[in-house]
């Protein structure tokens, strides 16, 4: 399973970055920035996952919307976060997207599925992932 081989790779690659989230992430009542440790909250997060025992997808019935709580979500903006504190979604010269400790600031992939016990909590069923498209070279 991918989501096995992503945790395997996480504990593998023993660094472990502090950095800031907001508390909501973790289900905290306040979206007040958080400090943690990067690759610790991703890895509970899959495993939170992979603990889960019901992930497999619901049944559809005969309207598949009927009992749906739609999440419509945009993978590069969902997961992006000032995680350095220093008023900028990334800073570097060479990659915008990343900030001065090498962390990806925009959205990613990653972030998103540590994320999907937090859209379950808030009791989201059904995510839309919108179009996903290289960013732009211009502008």
């Amino acid at each position: 399973m991918y989501l096995e081989k992503i945790l395997q790779d996480l504990v593998v690659k023993n660094n472990d970055p502090e950095l800031f989230i907001p508390g909501l992430w973790l289900n905290h009542k306040t979206s007040k920035p958080v400090k943690v440790n990067y690759t610790s909250f991703l890895a509970n997060c899959i495993k939170e996952i992979l603990n889960e025992k019901n992930i497999n997808p619901r049944k559809p019935e005969n309207d598949l919307t009927k009992n749906a709580i739609i999440y419509n979500l945009f993978i590069r903006f969902f997961t992006a976060y000032d995680h350095d504190q220093d008023g900028k979604i990334g800073s570097t010269k060479n990659d915008i997207t990343l900030n001065k400790d090498g962390i990806r600031e925009t959205g990613t992939f990653l972030k998103t599925i540590a994320l999907l016990p937090y859209l379950k909590k808030i009791g989201i069923n059904t995510i839309h992932v919108l179009p996903i498209t290289e960013i732009g070279k211009e502008g």
